[in-house]
């Protein structure tokens, strides 16, 4: 159900030395406190996926996980996304950039278009989480997977390393780094901290490990039209 696009926005990780600019199609219909949703992204992150040299780049809200942000390239060029978990829409911006500077850019979201999210995959697994250990400073649990309700057949498990924050952030490495399970809110756990590294483990061989390789503040606001959230 999410779109697959070849390619993540390199050297985005830079970001920090970027001056954002906020366009709209039409800044009266935004009327931001009155007749606009706003989405608020505080973080960066990106999990690297070893097994598959793959990289998550993701923006979000380190106290609302119900949305999140990647900036792609696509077909048409370089695009926002924001994925609302809840209301199951997905937001489209075009990004634009100009260079300002020898070191610098300016980069500016243009809103396009909003789409509803249909789920295509039947995921009927089942999770376990377990906490095993902790110290001062990481949380060490384990996620079980299993193929029944019952939970009497097993199909793997992830072995978790989560450095403690007053933040939640499983649901940020469930959308990172859990395909077909991005939008599947009701499977979060409470869990004050961020996955630092995971293993899936399957008759104790190792199929496949996660480590987050960035993680830092970042500061954006972006703003949607009330009439079209609500259609």
């Amino acid at each position: 159900f999410l779109e697959k696009f070849g390619y993540i926005w390199e050297n985005f990780k830079s970001i920090m030395k970027i001056k954002i600019i906020l366009f709209t199609i039409n800044i009266f219909f935004f009327s931001f406190n009155s007749s606009a949703q706003i989405y608020k992204f505080d973080k960066f992150v990106v999990y690297e996926n070893k097994t598959d040299s793959i990289e998550s780049n993701v923006y979000c809200n380190s106290i609302n996980s119900n949305y999140f942000l990647r900036i792609i390239n696509s077909y048409h060029g370089q695009e926002a996304l924001i994925y609302d978990l809840i209301n199951k829409k997905v937001h489209y911006f075009d990004v634009i950039k100009k260079s300002i500077g020898d070191d610098s850019n300016e980069i500016s979201f243009k809103y396009k278009n909003s789409k509803a999210v249909i789920e295509k995959y039947n995921t009927n697994y089942f999770f376990e989480y377990n906490k095993i250990d902790d110290d001062s400073l990481y949380n060490y649990s384990k996620l079980v997977v299993y193929k029944n309700k019952s939970k009497n057949k097993k199909i793997n498990e992830i072995e978790l390393k989560i450095k403690k924050d007053k933040s939640n952030y499983f649901p940020l490495y469930r959308f990172c780094t859990m395909h077909t399970f991005e939008f599947k809110t009701e499977m979060d756990f409470s869990i004050d901290g961020i996955v630092e590294t995971s293993r899936t483990k399957k008759d104790d061989l190792i199929t496949n490990e996660i480590v987050l390789t960035n993680f830092e503040d970042f500061d954006l606001e972006l703003f949607i039209p009330k009439e079209i959230i609500i259609k």
